[in-house]
C-alpha cells in the first residue's frame, strides 16, 4: 500500500510538471512572432544625395520676390486696419440758396453737373429775380411798359443835362434825372430778359449777364449735388447746390468702443486705397481734434 501510495504521488506530479511546460511553451510563442514583425516597412527608398533639386536664376528670384536677409530683432507696433470715410472738415461743405425768388439759369449756357470741380468766384448758376408777388416771366406789356419808362426818363436826363450846359438848369436836377434813368434801365432790360427767357430756349448772353446775379462757389472744390434744374423757379431760400472742399480733407473712421483704448490718438495713421498692398503707397495723416460721432447700432464712435 505505501509503495502504491508514493507511485501515485509521482505521476501525478509528473503530470503537472507536464502541464507546466506546455503552459509556458504557448505563452511564449506569440511573444516571439510579434517580436519578430517590424512596426513600418518603407519600399523604393530614396536617399537623400538623390532628390531632385531647383535652382532659380537671379530673375527669377526677382520675379518671385524671393530674398535672403539677415534676421534682426526689433519692435513692430501694433496696427488695427479700418475702413474710412473722406469727408470734408466742418466749415468746408456749403449749400448755396437763393437770395430772392427768382428763375434758375445755367451760367455761361452750360449746365453744371454733380462732381465737376469749380474755382473759388466761378459761377455754377445765375440767378434772374422776380418781382414781389409775381409767378410768371417774360409778359409782353411789362417790357412795353418798362421801354416806355426807360425811353421818357432817358429824354428827361437829356433835356436836364441840355439845361445845365444852358446855365439854365441845376446840377442836382441832372443827377436825379441821372438816377432815375439807371433805375428805369434795369426794370427795362430785367423786362426783356424775362421775355426772352419764355420765349428762347438760347437767351442773349449779354442780356441775361446784366439781368441776373452770380451763384459762385465761395471757395475751391467739387459740387457735391444739385438740387435744381435750370429754367426753374425757386422761391427765396431755396437750396441750389452744395460743394465741399477737395483742400484739405478729414479721413473719418468708425472704431469699435472694445478696441478705443488700445488706439494711441496722438500717433498718425496711414492712409491706402482698398485693396492696396501692406507696403504699397500709402500716406500719412495727422490726428485732428474733431466733434465726437457714435453709431449706437454698429457700436463705434
Amino acid at each position: 500500500m505505501n509503495k502504491h501510495h508514493i507511485f501515485r504521488k509521482l505521476a501525478g506530479l509528473f503530470a503537472l510538471c507536464i502541464l507546466l511546460a506546455s503552459t509556458w511553451s504557448c505563452s511564449k510563442e506569440p511573444k516571439a512572432a510579434a517580436g519578430n514583425t517590424p512596426p513600418a516597412k518603407v519600399q523604393n527608398g530614396v536617399k537623400e544625395s538623390a532628390l531632385t533639386t531647383v535652382t532659380l536664376s537671379p530673375q527669377a528670384e526677382q520675379r518671385l520676390g524671393v530674398e535672403t536677409v539677415i534676421v534682426e530683432r526689433r519692435k513692430l507696433p501694433r496696427a488695427l486696419e479700418l475702413g474710412g470715410e473722406i469727408i470734408a472738415p466742418p466749415g468746408r461743405e456749403v449749400t448755396i440758396a437763393a437770395p430772392v425768388a427768382g428763375v434758375v439759369l445755367a451760367a455761361n449756357g452750360t449746365e453744371p453737373q454733380a462732381g465737376m470741380t469749380v474755382r473759388k468766384g466761378q459761377a455754377v448758376f445765375r440767378l434772374l429775380p422776380l418781382p414781389a408777388g409775381q409767378d410768371f416771366i417774360g409778359a409782353p406789356e411789362e417790357v412795353a411798359l418798362k421801354k416806355t419808362q426807360y425811353r421818357v426818363t432817358l429824354a428827361k436826363a437829356e433835356r436836364a443835362r441840355q439845361l445845365l450846359q444852358d446855365k439854365a438848369g441845376s446840377e442836382k436836377a441832372l443827377q436825379e434825372a441821372q438816377a432815375e434813368l439807371a433805375i428805369a434801365e434795369a426794370a427795362y432790360k430785367s423786362a426783356e430778359a424775362r421775355l426772352q427767357l419764355s420765349n428762347s430756349h438760347n437767351p442773349d448772353s449779354d442780356i441775361i449777364a446784366h439781368s441776373t446775379m452770380a451763384l459762385a462757389a465761395p471757395f475751391d472744390g467739387v459740387v457735391q449735388h444739385i438740387d435744381v434744374a435750370p429754367r426753374q423757379n425757386v422761391a427765396a431760400g431755396t437750396a441750389l447746390f452744395q460743394i465741399a472742399s477737395q483742400n484739405p480733407v478729414w479721413v473719418r473712421t468708425p472704431v469699435y468702443v472694445g478696441d478705443l483704448s488700445s488706439v494711441d490718438r496722438q500717433q498718425p495713421a496711414r492712409i491706402s486705397s482698398f485693396g492696396a498692398a501692406k507696403d504699397g503707397a500709402a500716406f500719412e495723416a495727422q490726428p485732428v481734434q474733431g466733434p465726437t460721432l457714435s453709431d449706437a447700432n454698429a457700436a463705434s464712435t
